[in-house]
């Protein structure tokens, strides 16, 4: 996962979720164990003054459809809609999107879907996964997916 330039309340929230165990992942509930909500805040805090990781932006068929229109048909808003014209996120429970690995942005959408993960706010990112095929999770975490380091 990558955190830099992450909302810092929906950091705040995921860490939280972790704390209380909404969220269900043993290595982040050891982590943050031991951990007062003001430390969780000022983690938070931390990674969302880091600069957001640039998007690779590679498209590939209809992942810009999904991206600036959404697909009414399946009632799916644009991910632009929620998450910005960049992926940079949007006030308090809109993650930022931009610059994610491709393995966690695509575990995350098959978690979602299969029900494993269910803090999201209002089930709305459920409702999207439960109807995005797997080519469409792919390209947009090629989309969305962190730029390659040049060497």
């Amino acid at each position: 996962v990558n955190l830099a330039g992450q909302i810092p309340s929906y950091t705040l929230k995921q860490l939280l979720d972790y704390k209380s165990e909404h969220r269900d992942e043993r290595s982040m509930k050891k982590a943050v164990r031991k951990l007062e909500e003001q430390d969780m805040a000022d983690l938070a805090q931390y990674y969302g003054s880091l600069p957001l990781p640039e998007a690779a932006h590679t498209v590939a068929g209809d992942v810009m459809t999904l991206v600036k229109k959404g697909d009414h048909t399946r009632m799916l808003k644009s991910c632009n809609s929620c998450h910005g014209q960049k992926g940079q996120g949007d006030a308090f429970e809109t993650p930022s999107i931009s610059g994610q690995k491709n393995t966690y942005f695509v575990d995350t959408i098959i978690e979602m879907q299969e029900g494993d993960r269910t803090n999201d706010v209002y089930s709305r990112m459920r409702v999207i996964a439960e109807v995005l095929t797997e080519q469409e999770i792919q390209a947009l975490a090629d989309y969305y997916g962190q730029t390659p380091q040049a060497e």
